[in-house]
């Protein structure tokens, strides 16, 4: 897709602007300026326009923003980013949106690069949909990013998602799947082995198999057999942009398998059919976005001086269709809090 230019219009307008620019083709914008002096938002997307991006946009309107957005989509294809950096450089916007960790990475660059003549660097910037931007390199400090970037978390702390695990189903080991080529999942399991090592818990780790430098789909299911067998209590499911493309195979696998999975990561539950999950819902972190926006674009707000932050409250869904083929019903005393859906 293009990132062909949108006007910030009531939530209706909006939606019918934006599915009609499902069928362009990727390549430079044609840019469109709106008389007037409203402040321009580039929005760099990998997916395509959803809920974190309607939260930004309807907190944005909620506050009185006038803005003027222009939508760049890499549809998926990491090698598309470069392109849209371009374009963002060309458009010289008074913001760029970014969504997700290797569209921010690829965007923004490592803080301490050497050459940072391809990156965005110079325009003020804001991401969400983001694991572990220290540790992917974004920035140096969540309290201090440094840079001209800043924006939200929205993975729970997993010793946190550990404990809401156990007062499900207690375990003793922990099933893990994920791509050794995304370092998101890396960080994840490294993560996971400190907290489990405190708890005297085990993870038992299953990477997707490589062939031509790509992950490979095909065994998905034979993997979580594998774990089921091996005794694995729970699947874990790691913000993974691989494991998200297939996640309709990767539950339904687990479901057949009789193995729950848990995951921090909306969609799994909502869309698919993970067992239930401790998640930061993507339309609040969008809100949540779109108040980091106002700081930089209303108050005047330097990007390196605010802190990279998450929700401070979460939301714990449970897929009742996955409870009713596993025979796993959640305790009632979470159902007084969690969301069935």
């Amino acid at each position: 897709m293009s990132p062909a230019p949108l006007v910030m219009l009531p939530r209706r307008r909006f939606l019918a602007g934006a599915a009609a620019l499902g069928g362009l083709a990727l390549g430079a914008p044609a840019i469109v300026r709106a008389q007037g002096s409203r402040p321009r938002i580039y929005m760099m997307l990998f997916r395509g326009w959803e809920d974190a991006c309607d939260g930004f946009r309807d907190y944005l309107i909620s506050r009185g923003l006038d803005v003027e957005m222009t939508i760049g989509n890499a549809d998926r294809e990491a090698g598309a980013v470069p392109g849209l950096v371009a374009a963002a450089k060309a458009l010289r916007p008074d913001l760029v949106y970014i969504w997700g960790t290797n569209t921010a990475a690829l965007a923004l660059g490592p803080w301490d690069a050497p050459d940072p003549t391809p990156y965005l660097t110079d325009i003020p910037a804001v991401f969400n949909i983001v694991t572990e931007p220290v540790g992917n390199r974004i920035i140096p400090s969540l309290e201090h990013p440094g840079r001209n970037a800043t924006g939200t978390l929205y993975v729970v702390p997993i010793d946190i998602q550990l404990r809401t695990i156990a007062s499900y189903k207690p375990f003793k080991r922990l099933g893990i799947i994920y791509n050794p080529l995304e370092r998101n999942s890396i960080l994840t399991v490294d993560a996971l082995k400190t907290e489990l090592a405190k708890l005297g818990g085990e993870l038992i780790e299953s990477p997707v198999p490589i062939a031509d430098g790509e992950p490979v789909a095909a065994g998905l299911s034979e993997l979580v057999k594998r774990l089921k067998d091996d005794g694995a209590d729970w699947l874990y499911i790691p913000p993974d942009t691989f494991l998200q493309q297939h996640r309709n195979l990767l539950t339904n696998s687990a479901l057949q398998a009789g193995l729950p999975a848990f995951t921090s990561t909306e969609p799994y539950i909502r869309d698919s059919n993970a067992l239930f999950g401790l998640v930061c819902r993507y339309y609040n972190i969008g809100q949540f976005t779109g108040r980091k926006a106002e700081q930089i674009l209303r108050e005047g707000a330097k990007p390196s001086e605010l802190p990279v932050e998450t929700l401070n409250r979460f939301s714990l869904l449970v897929n009742m269709r996955a409870a009713n083929k596993l025979k796993l019903y959640p305790p009632m005393n979470m159902l007084r809090y969690a969301e069935a859906v």
